[in-house]
Order: structure tokens, then sequence, then C-alpha cells
């Protein structure tokens, strides 16, 4: 068997294991499914995970402080994004 031949038949199987898997024809997330900040929301903090982001943001809510949060991820840290 050649190399290329052989090439051709890993390739072969390891797209017959991925979509046995369900990994290939996913369909993608809609585009509204990423967080976008509100233009008339505000930044209030960032913090290291996503589960402080949002007990951040509950204690808000529950405080009166905004009726609405988003915890959107930056890269490298979450930033906590209210309503005013």
């Amino acid at each position: 068997m050649s190399v290329r031949a052989l090439v051709v038949k890993s390739a072969g199987a390891v797209a017959a294991l991925a979509a046995a898997a369900g990994l290939l024809g996913a369909a993608a997330p809609p585009a509204s499914a990423a967080p976008v900040r509100p233009a008339e929301m505000k930044f209030y903090d960032d913090y290291w995970t996503e589960a402080e982001c949002r007990q951040v943001g509950e204690w808000g809510k529950a405080n009166g402080r905004w009726t609405i949060y988003v915890c959107q991820f930056s890269g490298w840290d979450y930033d906590l994004y209210y309503d005013s």
C-alpha cells in the first residue's frame, strides 16, 4: 500500500469516526448566540471565573443595583455588564 493510499484511508477513517460521534455536519450556533454587549449596558468589573462573575451579577440583581446583567468572556477573564 502506498503512502498516499494510507493517508487517504486514514483520513476516511477519521472522518467516519467524527461523523459517528456527531462532530461533522453539526449545525453552527446562530450568530445571535454570541454574547454581544448592548450599547446601553455599562461595564462593572472583571472576574477570573464565570462563576464569580455570575455570583456578583446575581448579587446586584438581588440588591436592586440592576435588573439584568451579562458576563462576557473577554479572552482571559469575564467582564460584567449591567443595565442602568
